[in-house]
């Protein structure tokens, strides 16, 4: 389902806004070529977006792009409010010349609607805020209130979107590299790292060189020599077949980069484990 602008906002102000619940919460799969963020002021919901389901809490603000396909769902066990504020692409313009383009790419191009939480403070802050809404009776004044939110809101989002995100995208990326800590997972490499994340090549990229300094390829490329050093000592298994089993189709290749990272070709790092053992 597709909603649009002249649906329901008021064309003279260009900004609408709703408090929410449970029951009034839009529970069919929708999206519409306008912008909107909503706050969840207490409770919690289900969201339904691009896929993927969010469990909600209280705090928590969502940013929400045209074409983003997005829906609320509860198990019937949930409370929660919602206070929702949409807006249309001339506003959103405006608030980008506020702060300037470069600033937006991260909210723009996320694979899921950006979302931070907020602290308690900050809370009760845009809490009080939107409920002064509700004493606006001339449009005038309603929208000049509505504006100025949106620049404390995208004032939110920039400070706190990167490194809050960067935060949960590391903490499911733990789990992910753990899994690759098989012998196939190794051999397959790169494929098999996106699969057990579940993120885009460009997305991986830029979490592991935030908080881990390396690139994906590194990362796997160095895991693959760990575990083929580890080979070298512990099976008599010759050099060509290691390579291969670890990954690296080039011997020559694996030669090279094996001496870069120990300090010895495989053959002489093999010699000196044996010799240790014994």
């Amino acid at each position: 389902m597709k909603i649009y602008d002249t649906d329901f906002i008021d064309a003279s102000i260009g900004i609408e806004y709703r408090f929410l619940d449970i029951k009034t919460a839009l529970k069919s799969l929708h999206s519409h070529n306008y912008y909107e963020y909503f706050i969840v002021l207490s409770g919690e919901i289900i969201h339904e977006v691009n896929s993927q389901k969010q469990n909600l809490k209280e705090g928590d603000l969502i940013f929400i792009r045209p074409n983003d396909r997005h829906r609320y769902l509860s198990d019937g066990s949930n409370y929660c409010s919602i206070v929702n504020v949409s807006f249309v692409k001339e506003h959103f313009e405006m608030v980008k010349a506020y702060f300037g383009d470069d600033d937006f790419n991260a909210l723009l191009t996320a694979e899921i609607p950006p979302f931070i939480t907020l602290n308690s403070q900050s809370l009760s802050f845009l809490r009080k805020r939107h409920n002064m809404l509700n004493l606006y009776s001339d449009k005038k004044n309603l929208a000049t209130h509505l504006k100025a939110l949106l620049i404390d809101i995208f004032s939110y989002f920039l400070i706190h979107y990167e490194q809050q995100s960067l935060n949960d995208y590391k903490k499911l990326l733990q789990p992910a590299l753990l899994q690759m800590n098989t012998p196939e997972n190794i051999e397959e490499g790169l494929p098999a790292l996106l699969r057990c994340s579940g993120f885009s090549h460009g997305h991986l990229c830029r979490i592991m060189k935030k908080e881990f300094g390396t690139t994906p390829i590194k990362y796997i490329t160095d895991l693959r020599l760990q575990y083929a050093a580890n080979l070298l000592a512990t099976t008599d298994s010759d050099i060509l077949s290691i390579s291969v089993r670890v990954g690296f189709s080039s011997l020559s290749y694996f030669i090279t980069i094996f001496k870069k990272k120990y300090g010895l070709p495989p053959s002489k790092y093999r010699s000196e484990q044996n010799n240790r053992a014994h």
